[in-house]
């Protein structure tokens, strides 16, 4: 028997040995050679500098931020990543560990396949041009999930000549964030909404033109004026101005900017609707261009047909918004808007049809 086994053990042997042998060792070089730069000695952190991408690395990458290199905690991207970085640097998705706090200029400037970003929860600043002319992008980055306080000129945008446009959606704006840059949504067709927290003071010449899916936006009671070309869009049909603010540029609201008719300045925005107080600068505005004006303390929250009264056809009209099977327009959107969060959805309906039935 001993024998019978040591002989089938020889033949497993012999037969091995004729049998090719396949080695699977690691990729000796890797897909990204990262650079950063010191930023201090003392506390060891560092900027993440650029990137050198594997010469054979096709187009949408999955990529990871490094936390750390050579022992240095890397807390930003700098200013010169893009004019450091060679190779085919065209990511489609993009994971930013939380070490992060700023996000330089330029940083993915031009990556049209990107397509979702996840940024650190303690993110500060992003800066200029840092995800313009990511056509697909803007949509996924959600800026309701982060402490940003600075959004840079051009920080995303996507032009409308691509061939496929962002998908539409609404963005929302940390609590926090008090400053938007000129240009920081230049182009962002695809956005419906904008949600604005009441630390914003200032909104920048330019942060929303061309944005031609903007149906309406409510303005925070932080803020005081409206710059020149703030909103420069076609598609604005209703706004909120709230009594915070007294100051606001001719052209502050306009679908082409800087131009002017025979009668001087002109919103050219004669279907928008301005919300307001009773005698205050929404109203003095509203007079001034021949814009329908309504005052926020005499409106009906839900009285979407603008009929007097909240009936069976308001809560139709509210679902459909909800089920997107309606088109809404800026009018709906504020007035529909039971809870003032901004967003119609299933709250509003719910309060909607308490409203109905007399239950307060």
């Amino acid at each position: 028997m001993k024998k019978k086994i040591l002989s089938l053990i020889m033949c497993i042997v012999m037969l091995l040995g004729v049998l090719p042998v396949y080695a699977f060792a690691e990729d000796s070089e890797p897909v990204f050679k990262w650079k950063y730069k010191v930023i201090s000695e003392a506390d060891k952190t560092a900027a993440l500098d650029g990137v050198d991408v594997r010469a054979d690395v096709g187009e949408e990458l999955d990529v990871v931020l490094p936390e750390s290199l050579d022992g240095y905690t890397l807390i930003e991207t700098s200013d010169d990543f893009r004019n450091n970085t060679t190779g085919y640097w065209e990511p489609k998705s993009m994971y930013v560990p939380d070490t992060y706090k700023r996000i330089g200029e330029g940083f993915c400037f031009g990556c049209e396949w990107l397509e979702s970003v996840r940024l650190p929860e303690n993110l500060e600043w992003i800066g200029y041009g840092s995800f313009d002319d990511c056509t697909y992008l803007f949509n996924s980055v959600q800026y309701d999930q982060y402490r940003v306080k600075y959004i840079g000129e051009y920080c995303i945008g996507g032009y409308q000549y691509r061939s496929r446009d962002p998908h539409p959606g609404v963005v929302v704006i940390k609590t926090g964030t008090t400053l938007i840059k000129g240009q920081a949504f230049t182009y962002c067709k695809g956005l419906k909404k904008i949600i604005l927290p009441d630390t914003v003071r200032t909104i920048c010449p330019g942060a929303f033109i061309r944005c031609n899916d903007l149906n309406s936006i409510v303005l925070p009671n932080s803020m005081t004026k409206i710059e020149k070309n703030a909103f420069s869009t076609y598609s604005l049909k209703a706004i909120y101005i709230p009594e915070s603010i007294t100051c606001i540029d001719d052209e502050g609201i306009c679908g082409m900017p800087g131009f002017t008719g025979t009668s001087g300045y002109s919103p050219y925005l004669p279907w928008l609707t301005v919300y307001g107080a009773k005698d205050s600068a929404a109203e003095e505005y509203a007079n001034k261009f021949g814009l329908e004006f309504i005052d926020i303390n005499e409106m009906v929250y839900g009285d979407v047909d603008e009929d007097g009264e909240i009936t069976l056809s308001d809560i139709a009209h509210v679902r459909g918004i909800i089920n997107e099977s309606t088109q809404a327009d800026g009018k709906a959107e504020i007035v529909g808007d039971m809870n003032s969060d901004c967003v119609i959805d299933a709250f509003d309906m719910f309060a909607l049809d308490k409203a109905l039935n007399g239950i307060t």
